[in-house]
């Protein structure tokens, strides 16, 4: 491998045998995602933020290592672009459904629809519903 894609050279290559199960299981469940993105957004997003994340512990790590700086141009800028790629192509739920989109909103993290001044929470997948006071600005 490049010198930015393997940390532990010349050793047992127990890291980068633990690193490729994990990373060709991901591909497998995102292949599997692949078919209905909507219905798998926190498995896309979680690729997307853990690649983010991943990527700049490791580029941290290459600048206070001076002999892992190959990694700023492998594998560090590698998990970068799979980042941006994955959340360019990532579809958004308002894109695919304008008519749901346009009567739901994101409050807290939950769906809601307004009506006359109160707020009905909940998810309408399961009809739990319940209805609140609009929080006065």
């Amino acid at each position: 491998m490049p010198s930015g894609w393997s940390w532990h050279t010349g050793h047992t290559p127990h890291y980068l045998q633990m690193i490729l199960s994990v990373y060709a299981t991901l591909g497998i469940f995102l292949l599997i995602a692949s078919r209905k993105p909507l219905a798998h957004l926190s498995l896309i997003w979680f690729t997307v933020w853990s690649s983010v994340v991943h990527a700049a512990v490791m580029a941290v790590q290459s600048l206070a290592n001076p002999e892992h700086m190959g990694h700023l141009w492998g594998d560090v800028l590698g998990l970068f672009l799979v980042a941006v790629v994955f959340a360019f192509l990532t579809p958004r739920a308002a894109a695919a459904d304008p008519q749901s989109a346009a009567s739901r909103h994101r409050f807290c993290g939950q769906p809601y629809v307004k009506s006359a001044g109160k707020i009905l929470r909940g998810t309408t997948a399961t009809k739990d519903l319940t209805l609140e006071q609009e929080p006065r600005a």
